[in-house]
């Protein structure tokens, strides 16, 4: 518990050092500004996320976002998919860890247990089921660190932004979620098998978060019944 409560500490030392978004608190720049530069630029850009940007472009964003913080996208004239790929990026590199091994454990738990696809959803078992999951899936997001909840928030919302075109990017929450689940939810699996099992769930999780996102994130007592 010692070594938990360290690593946490560590962890919200690293986020905290990070530079700050002025108008979105708690909100790392470099995220805030790929997101804006995004929404403006890319949201009609199919397979936004999915296809990766060319890595000399997502370099030169980095290289100049660490020369100058208040770097301008727009001047870089860098494609929108390199940017989305410098976004994951740094998800994986400099924000890796934002739910504690204790909280992964406990979203696993929330994520495997749900029941098997072959009850139909009409049942009334299945509805109970994903009532309490969600019910549990937002206890845990309350638990997070200030930090961590309003990161997860922020780039949660700009999914919902991204989804909500997907006529456009043909990006709903299930394709975003296949993109992102190992970026936010990067469990080590020790085997194939044990990935195999446990991707769908982690998917879903995702894709959850996304759909459910006014319930989850913004403290609405609705949720919506998919």
């Amino acid at each position: 518990a010692a070594a938990a409560a360290a690593a946490a500490a560590l962890q919200q030392s690293s986020l905290a050092s990070l530079k700050q978004s002025d108008k979105v608190p708690l909100v790392p720049l470099f995220v805030e500004k790929c997101v804006k530069f995004i929404e403006q630029e890319g949201l009609d850009s199919e397979g936004i996320y999915r296809v990766p940007g060319n890595r000399t472009h997502v370099d030169l964003l980095n290289q100049k976002f660490a020369e100058e913080s208040d770097v301008d996208i727009e001047k870089l004239d860098i494609p929108v998919n390199a940017v989305a790929t410098a976004l994951k990026d740094f998800f994986v590199k400099r924000l890796k860890g934002l739910f504690s091994a204790e909280m992964m454990s406990e979203l696993e738990e929330i994520a495997g247990s749900r029941p098997l696809q072959s009850i139909t959803s009409l049942n009334m078992e299945v509805k109970t089921d994903r009532s309490c999951r969600l019910i549990a899936l937002r206890g845990l997001l309350n638990k997070l660190p200030p930090n961590n909840f309003a990161i997860l928030s922020y780039i949660f919302q700009h999914f919902v932004r991204v989804s909500e075109n997907s006529k456009l990017n043909s990006m709903d929450s299930k394709n975003l979620a296949i993109c992102w689940w190992p970026t936010l939810l990067p469990i080590e699996f020790t085997d194939m098998m044990r990935f195999e099992t446990m991707r769908p769930y982690l998917e879903d999780i995702v894709q959850t978060m996304i759909d459910q996102y006014p319930f989850l994130f913004c403290g609405e007592e609705a949720f919506v019944m998919v």
